[in-house]
């Protein structure tokens, strides 16, 4: 999708105006995020929502989205209002007009703001460290899932997801592997991952990497006071029972081969939840860590006074790209 659509466009899902979906290595799905509001001073000036009605109307648009443009209602039947326009300069540059239509009897005192932010998509994030010998998934890349009693939303899940994902910035990648009561939109009430016996996730790992004394670390938590007990290749492992997230090891001893399959079976004993699987030599195992930060969503912020109006820049830590807003009205402010 990235390929496919423009760089600049109208993807913000709360506000019509112009978005980037930004580079950053740590997590994708960053938005940046411009919004015009074009008002009557000293009224009550409604944003652009685009979940309501607030008298806002997608007006025109180029099929290469090289142009689109909207008409915001100021004041109703057309006596005041607003024709917003967005039009493609180059890849990194783009032309805001703002143009208001005053139809009424007197003159009007009018204003143009601009609100700018970046979303991310949660509040926290997850940062990861694994030891240069490693092979990796997340709990989400099985092979198969399949729990003992199917569910009658197993082949058709909420919001394209995957089956048993959920969202938790606790989460590596804010996603997990498990049963969340929120992901159920049918009445009937069915266990949670593991707290009935035979749910069964299978994973296949082509190895980069061959391992004398290998060793599999689990990061999970349960949803329960209980442990949750699993046979893991044919061996029984019991996953202690705990509230945040942890991390367990669990030997494997030496794998030599490209291809690797681990095989998960519920005993039964306790719900649980998955957030990734990496193997590692024994003595690496510790070197895997996590730890939660929370995303940065102010901004630096300079400003530079032109000939016809002000040149502002946006500097956000983590993301590479400096977002600058240059207005050509001498009464910026």
């Amino acid at each position: 999708m990235i390929n496919v659509m423009p760089k600049w466009g109208s993807y913000s899902k709360k506000y019509f105006g112009i978005s980037k979906i930004v580079d950053r290595k740590s997590e994708s799905g960053v938005r940046f995020d411009l919004v015009v509001l074009p008002c009557v001073s000293n009224t009550d000036a409604k944003v652009p929502n685009v979940t309501i009605p607030v008298g806002v109307h997608p007006w025109e648009c180029k099929s290469d989205y090289s142009y689109y443009s909207y008409r915001q209602d100021i004041e109703w039947k057309d006596v005041i209002y607003s024709d917003v326009s967005f039009t493609r300069l180059d890849d990194h540059s783009t032309l805001v007009r703002t143009e208001i239509f005053n139809n009424s009897e007197m003159m009007q005192n009018c204003l143009v703001n601009f609100f700018s932010s970046v979303q991310f998509p949660t509040v926290n994030r997850v940062t990861l460290t694994l030891p240069e010998k490693c092979d990796f998934k997340k709990a989400l890349d099985y092979e198969s899932y399949e729990y003992n009693t199917p569910r009658p939303w197993d082949k058709e899940t909420m919001d394209a997801m995957h089956k048993g994902e959920f969202f938790d910035d606790r989460f590596y990648l804010h996603k997990g592997l498990g049963d969340r009561d929120n992901n159920r939109y049918i009445l009937p009430k069915y266990s949670k991952l593991g707290e009935e016996k035979n749910d069964t996730i299978i994973y296949n790992f082509d190895l980069k990497n061959n391992y004398n004394n290998a060793v599999l670390t689990v990061r999970y938590r349960t949803t329960s006071v209980k442990a949750s007990n699993f046979t893991i290749n044919g061996n029984s492992f019991s996953f202690k029972a705990c509230d945040d997230l942890q991390l367990a090891e669990i030997p494997l001893g030496a794998l030599n081969g490209e291809k690797f399959t681990l095989k998960l079976i519920s005993e039964g004993t306790g719900g649980i939840e998955f957030d990734f699987f990496a193997i590692t030599e024994a003595e690496d195992s510790k070197k895997i860590t996590t730890a939660i930060e929370k995303n940065n969503f102010m901004p630096t912020v300079t400003c530079e006074e032109n000939e016809n109006g002000k040149t502002v820049k946006m500097k956000y830590r983590d993301i590479s790209d400096t977002f600058v807003l240059r207005t050509f009205n001498a009464q910026t402010r």
